[in-house]
């Protein structure tokens, strides 16, 4: 188990910059509001793991959206490719069986 004191202690041992307290007991507060799940003030290990792996899956989650996200524009990015494509070869009469070159 760990308490509120040992948690800002683990915090400050595992940031590389300094935090003054005021700093440290914010993210302290609100990292514990996210991981005590009974609000006993201390966090178990049970507590901890839960909180970790939801953590992993809305990383993974975020990552998927964000590679998805990146794919439909790639996609759309092509897609108007195309269309500019098409309309400047009906624009020179390339493809338009009924333009100049037809007659």
């Amino acid at each position: 188990m760990l308490s509120e004191a040992e948690l800002t202690a683990v915090l400050q041992t595992m940031m590389r910059t300094k935090l003054t307290e005021e700093e440290a007991a914010k993210k302290v507060r609100k990292l514990m509001d996210s991981v005590d799940a009974d609000m006993d003030g201390l966090v178990s290990v049970e507590e901890l793991r839960r909180w970790v792996r939801n953590q992993a899956r809305a990383s993974d989650v975020a990552s998927h959206a964000k590679s998805l996200s990146e794919a439909q524009k790639k996609s759309e990015k092509a897609e108007k490719a195309e269309k500019a494509k098409a309309a400047e070869r009906q624009g020179s009469g390339d493809g338009d069986p009924d333009g100049p070159e037809a007659e």
